[in-house]
């Protein structure tokens, strides 16, 4: 037992200053990965390794990531998906990546996280329907996120459709 406490602390401290691309330097290839971290004993390595681990997998599997993801409490699945949302909603390549990303803040998110989040998925839904993500906005969030994601839809919408966006502010 005092190894194994020795050892634990050793390895938070080295993920501790891996930082946020832990899991590339500790993790084998992806098959052993999931169940390896799933046998590291409780403690902050795990989670951050974790989070890492699952962040990186949902950027280029979906649908995999979050069924290996339910092996997790709710509070961390939350927290992982809340952090990939906000890395990402604006910049992920891949169509089904930032739709997946959308649907979660829609359908799953808490209403604080979906407060938080909201005005990044209304900036994504601008980029292909303005009118549906100010109806989601509008319909989804208040006061300080209804502000902050009008006020990006209305910018955004002004730079390329002005006379539109001067008719979505007087509407």
């Amino acid at each position: 037992p005092k190894s194994a406490a020795a050892a634990r602390q050793h390895l938070d401290a080295l993920v501790n200053l891996a930082g946020p691309s832990s899991s590339s330097f500790f993790l084998p290839n992806h098959d052993a990965s999931s169940a390896l971290l799933l046998s590291l004993p409780e403690g902050p390595a795990r989670d951050a390794l974790t989070r890492q681990y699952a962040a990186n997998w949902l950027e280029n599997d979906v649908p995999a990531a979050r069924a290996w993801m339910k092996n997790l409490p709710e509070s961390t699945q939350a927290e992982i998906m809340g952090r990939f949302v906000e890395r990402g909603i604006r910049s992920f390549s891949k169509a089904e990546v930032r739709a997946a990303a959308s649907a979660w803040i829609r359908d799953e998110a808490d209403p604080t996280t979906r407060a938080r989040l909201g005005p990044l998925l209304v900036e994504s839904m601008a980029r292909e329907d303005p009118a549906a993500a100010l109806d989601w906005a509008t319909a989804n969030l208040s006061a300080a996120p209804l502000a902050h994601a009008t006020a990006t839809l209305v910018r955004g919408l002004f730079s390329t459709d002005p006379e539109t966006a001067r008719q979505m502010v007087a509407d």
